[in-house]
């Protein structure tokens, strides 16, 4: 199916994969991922056909300084001043005896019971002063970038405003940078990593990207905030601009693809409540209930992958919660990734959508680090339409108004003109035999 193509840098597959620039992570052990279009590498993101580097801020979850530095030694920018607001070091290449470079500035950010500093968001800063937004679902560590399936967005090079313009200016049509700010300032104790990027972005136009930024911080969110919380702003989003009117939408189901799932207690309380109800658009009569797909690795799919258990680290659903939860399974289906030779490695990439009964068209698509989670989206919405959030989530949202487009076509083919779309359309349902993998892991 792939052949073998010559490297190329990473602005050309940048060009090469507009308007949507979203890419896939190269799995080692599977070659055709290696030549795919849309597959890159951490290093790449790093490669100076995208800019000469300055600076850089790594918002993540898990971290490995050894292994990030190496990443950019790759393309010698290891001596350019970087910063990381992290979650958790991995302990595993002892680093407590590891003396960190001076360029690096750090620090963990803790979250309250049930919190996770979870997102993925990297502010790359070059020499003129021009940045580039990456969101993705990984984790700065090998296995994350090695074995697993991930997405990651890149945004254009976005460019200097002229002297004297003011902080408003040089915002998107989606409202991007206002919600990139108003993000990084919920790291209130943090101003001595952030203000700087703050900064510059301040001071960068942002007019060309067509993404929305969506987010999530702890604490109590509304809607009369640009809010922090997934629940809300992606229901406000697709209240406003989610516009398929002319088509027959009430067949469109949703999918909803993650690498964790959290306590759900019953299924009207959250998933079948809030969560589902955020994920219909306003033209729906509201009394109408879209079908629901779950997209989780079953513990077969875990076993039979490349890395047979150590496959399932990048995956967290705990027996107990099952147990608890068994009508979950009436919503789960397998993963299977067959044209992009992924099903063998697992997914830690989130998605959520929704896809028409053809399986060729997406009304609209969330890449996220969100998983299924109260504490990643928000907890039920209260009388007062007021939501409370635990964990840090960044994600990004395509709509096909955005993309002077009435929805996405999603042929799984190397096709610039398709959507990429990572696992198989036509779903496969669990086996009666089936569980979902179970793993205490947090991620």
């Amino acid at each position: 199916m792939f052949t073998k193509k010559r490297k190329i840098d990473m602005a050309t597959k940048l060009e090469n994969n507009r308007p949507y620039n979203i890419f896939f992570s190269s799995i080692n052990q599977i070659p055709e991922t290696l030549q795919q279009r849309n597959s890159i590498t951490f290093s790449d993101l790093l490669c100076p056909s995208l800019g000469e580097l300055k600076c850089s801020l790594q918002i993540n979850f898990l971290i490995d300084i050894p292994w990030i530095i190496d990443q950019y030694k790759v393309h010698k920018v290891d001596n350019t001043p970087i910063t990381i607001l992290y979650g958790k070091i991995i302990k595993e290449n002892k680093q407590g005896d590891y003396k960190i470079p001076s360029n690096i500035k750090h620090k963990e950010i803790i979250c309250n019971q049930y919190g996770t500093h979870h997102s993925k968001l990297g502010v790359y800063v070059y020499s003129d002063n021009s940045l580039r937004i990456i969101v993705s679902t990984a984790n700065l560590f090998k296995e994350d970038w090695s074995n697993y399936n991930q997405g990651i967005w890149v945004s254009p090079k976005c460019f200097s405003l002229p002297e004297g313009s003011l902080e408003k200016d040089g915002e998107s049509p989606t409202g991007f940078k206002t919600s990139l700010l108003k993000y990084l300032d919920a790291y209130s104790k943090c101003k001595a990593f952030t203000s700087n990027f703050e900064d510059i972005i301040k001071k960068t136009d942002f007019s060309h990207i067509n993404v929305f930024l969506v987010t999530s911080t702890p604490g109590n969110h509304s809607l009369q905030q640009d809010t922090g919380c997934h629940l809300l702003r992606t229901r406000d989003l697709l209240n406003k601009y989610c516009d398929l009117s002319n088509q027959d939408i009430l067949n469109w189901e949703i999918n909803a693809q993650a690498s964790s799932i959290g306590s759900l207690q019953t299924p009207e309380h959250w998933l079948l409540g809030d969560f589902l109800t955020t994920l219909k658009s306003a033209i729906l009569d509201q009394e109408h209930s879209p079908h629901l797909n779950v997209i989780f690795p079953t513990a077969k799919n875990v076993q039979t992958s490349l890395f047979r258990e150590e496959g399932g680290k990048c995956l967290s659903y705990l027996k107990s919660n099952d147990e608890k939860q068994l009508w979950v399974r009436d919503y789960l289906f397998q993963w299977s990734a067959n044209y992009w030779s992924r099903t063998h490695a697992m997914p830690h990439i989130k998605t959520y959508c929704r896809i028409s009964p053809c399986k060729s068209k997406l009304a609209w698509l969330l890449l996220t680090s969100a998983n299924i989670s109260v504490a990643a989206w928000g907890n039920k919405i209260n009388k007062q339409g007021t939501s409370y959030v635990r964990s840090y989530e960044v994600g990004v949202l395509f709509l096909p108004k955005f993309f002077n487009q009435e929805f996405f076509n999603i042929a799984q083919q190397e096709n610039a003109n398709s959507f990429p779309f990572i696992y198989d359309t036509d779903l496969i349902p669990y086996d009666k035999d089936d569980n979902p993998y179970y793993s205490n892991l947090k991620f």
